[in-house]
């Protein structure tokens, strides 16, 4: 039966990549992921990761008070990735930034490292380190002010990092843990914001691993949390520590309230009304959360109550219209909570968006990264 279940998840999670062709609140908790944005006021800078399997590369753009985009450069990251088109990686969170801003990670996935850059003026990046993930194929990180987290999909770990001042790594083996015993299509981890609990999606197990985080980092063994919609794929946690997780296959997003690991429904499976919602975000007030629906080409819009209640902001479903070909993937909030980000592989650019007091979106414009539907993965943005 576990292994219906596996395969039935996995085909329903292939939407994420294949049906990118089919386009037609109240007072947010004290948070350790929430700080000010160096400039916040003036802008900051949004980045993206290539994924070339020759040589991998960041792009990186200004970010204007305004919410539009200017190109700053690309910076190599020493590593590979895997190339591919539309979606390679299946994750979320490939390129994240330190909770400051001070420092930008990023998965090579094709040469099984981490690359560590200096944020500098301007936004422009700095290269610090490029070092093994601690095991196979990395796909996504997670990190605090003291700690990295890298999830390796080749390998079912979660491999961790103690982080130096400067931001450099130094892996600590002891440290890593494994995922569930029938792990398959580890997609995210993401610490809640409050820095005590990381959680893993498992899109083809349908399972949401969660571990606690002791005082110095490390990991506790993980709680297997049975998913309440298949292939359960991006999540965000709110500031009142509540998991927001989409459902690709369904087309649908739950949230869950945490108590030491276990998860519990807060809201069963909400439909979108959109195909393959593969990847989620909450604003910084955690009043709202958006998918980002590859097979449809739009986003939907979600208000989100303290205690994990989800509404549709839209009754169709679309907050936001990408255009026929988008084909969007990962999606970023600027700290400020007024623009939003997302990736469109179909289209190679990043789609700037600004966001309403009651979450609508409204397009601003687009930014060329790379070609069309090339592998590139994961957004960042201060």
């Amino acid at each position: 039966m576990r292994t219906r279940l596996t395969l039935l998840a996995s085909l329903l999670a292939a939407a994420c990549a294949d049906g990118a062709d089919m386009t037609t609140g109240p007072r947010l908790a004290p948070s350790s992921n929430v700080s000010a944005s160096i400039g916040e006021t003036g802008g900051g800078a949004v980045y993206t990761a290539t994924n070339d399997a020759g040589a991998n590369q960041v792009v990186a753009l200004s970010r204007a008070a305004d919410g539009s985009l200017t190109s700053i450069g690309s910076f190599p990251t020493g590593g590979r990735g895997i190339g591919g088109a539309t979606d390679p990686l299946t994750s979320q969170f490939s390129v994240v930034l330190s909770a400051a801003h001070r420092n930008l990670y990023v998965v090579n996935a094709g040469s099984d490292e981490i690359s560590v850059f200096r944020v500098q003026a301007g936004g422009s990046l700095a290269l610090l380190q490029t070092l093994s993930s601690g095991g196979s194929r990395p796909v996504s990180i997670a990190v605090t002010r003291t700690t990295l987290y890298a999830l390796n999909q080749g390998s079912n770990t979660v491999a961790a990092f103690t982080v130096a001042a400067d931001g450099r790594l130094q892996s600590q083996p002891a440290w890593t843990r494994a995922l569930s015993p029938s792990a398959a299509g580890a997609a995210e981890a993401r610490v809640s914001r409050d820095g005590r609990t990381l959680a893993v999606t498992e899109r083809g197990s349908a399972t949401i691993d969660v571990f606690a985080v002791a005082a110095d980092g490390s990991l506790g063994q993980p709680t297997l949390n049975a998913s309440h919609g298949l292939a359960p794929f991006g999540f965000d946690f709110t500031g009142f520590g509540k998991l927001v997780v989409s459902e690709a296959g369904p087309g649908t997003a739950s949230a869950y309230s945490v108590t030491n690991g276990v998860l519990t429904v807060q809201t069963a499976s909400t439909s979108t009304l959109q195909r393959a919602p593969c990847w989620l975000i909450v604003s910084p007030d955690s009043r709202f959360a958006y998918t980002a629906n590859a097979g449809s080409a739009t986003i939907t819009g979600f208000a989100v109550s303290s205690e994990g209640r989800m509404t549709r902001l839209d009754a169709n479903g679309i907050t936001a219209d990408l255009g026929a070909g988008a084909a969007p993937l990962d999606l970023d909030i600027a700290p400020n909570g007024r623009f939003l980000y997302i990736l469109k592989a179909g289209t190679g650019t990043i789609g700037a968006l600004s966001v309403a007091p009651n979450g609508a979106l409204q397009p601003i414009g687009d930014a060329p990264v790379a070609a069309p539907r090339s592998g590139q993965m994961g957004i960042a943005v201060y």
